[in-house]
């Protein structure tokens, strides 16, 4: 039994302070967010999502448990494996070195033109 008042249909915005980005309710679906744009093409992003979809139809089609499901999704959010050169950040006007650090999915803390710079934490929720 639902919470009084509560919607029977849930539903997600995206919205983004980047001039070009418009704010949309999204359709069902999965969908890849980094410190680009909403679904970017750029690789960890869209290798993410699809490892992302493998692990999750595991958990649909039974061959995985719920535990098994949540350590497989924090095991991708934590996968350093250095995915450059990636032409999608050729516009950023980094340099390689620094190119080389942020182009993993999880990228280790450190300094970035003297700031800190680096993933924060991770979160899996599994609801269902």
């Amino acid at each position: 039994m639902g919470l009084p008042n509560s919607p029977s249909k849930v539903e997600a915005a995206y919205c983004c302070n980047r001039p070009s980005a418009t704010a949309y309710i999204m359709p069902p679906g999965v969908y890849g967010l980094s410190n680009q744009l909403l679904n970017s093409p750029e690789k960890k992003l869209v290798q993410g999502k699809s490892k992302f979809e493998e692990i999750v139809s595991g958990l649909q089609d039974g061959s995985v448990d719920e535990r098994q499901c949540e350590k497989q999704l924090l095991d991708l959010l934590c996968d350093e494996t250095c995915l450059y050169p990636d032409e999608n950040y050729a516009a950023l006007g980094f340099p390689d070195n620094v190119l080389k650090h942020i182009t993993s999915v999880f990228v280790a803390p450190t300094l970035l033109y003297g700031e800190p710079f680096g993933t924060r934490t991770n979160t899996v929720c599994v609801i269902g």
